[in-house]
């Protein structure tokens, strides 16, 4: 690749990576108020019931480390990782989510039965591929050798690095 494909590469991999933060932030910065929930009617009165206890500790809600891990609890993913990067230094195995329309083809698997390569087939987009393996698609490509972002039925991508 000459020197001009590989700074446009890098200017999409910046712009790209940029517009995922940015949009994080903002759905993960929507609150309701005080306000909001007073249109909601009046209060209930407390109930006369008898409450069962739940047997052991409430579990607290979880909160996401940073807008990358946010945006991947929104589709389902516990984390999306790059490829060949992990959070501290932990290598979870990759789940396979299941074929979705844009991301059909086939998978093989790990021995500890994380996903391991994954065939492109006609119709897969790199997004819908990311999204099933819970992995940041960019560096799924740029790990596996894609050139200019295309991807063609029949190409091995690496999901497991």
């Amino acid at each position: 690749m000459n020197l001009a494909g590989k700074i446009t590469v890098a200017v999409v991999v910046l712009v790209l990576g940029g517009l995922a933060v940015l949009a994080a932030t903002v759905v993960g910065s929507i609150e309701w108020s005080a306000s909001d929930v007073s249109n909601l009617g009046p209060t209930p009165e407390p109930s006369t019931e008898p409450v069962v206890e739940s047997v052991g500790e409430p579990t607290p809600e979880p909160t996401p480390r940073d807008p990358k891990q946010a945006a991947a609890w929104a589709i389902g993913c516990d984390d999306f990782v790059t490829v060949g990067r992990y959070y501290n230094g932990v290598k979870p195995p990759r789940p396979d989510r299941g074929a979705t329309e844009y991301a059909s083809g086939t998978v093989t698997f790990t021995e500890d039965g994380g996903v391991d390569t994954y065939t492109v087939a006609e119709g897969d987009t790199g997004a819908s591929i990311g999204e099933r393996f819970c992995v940041d698609y960019i560096t799924l490509y740029l790990a596996s050798g894609v050139r200019q972002g295309m991807i063609h039925p029949g190409q091995v991508l690496r999901v497991n690095g």
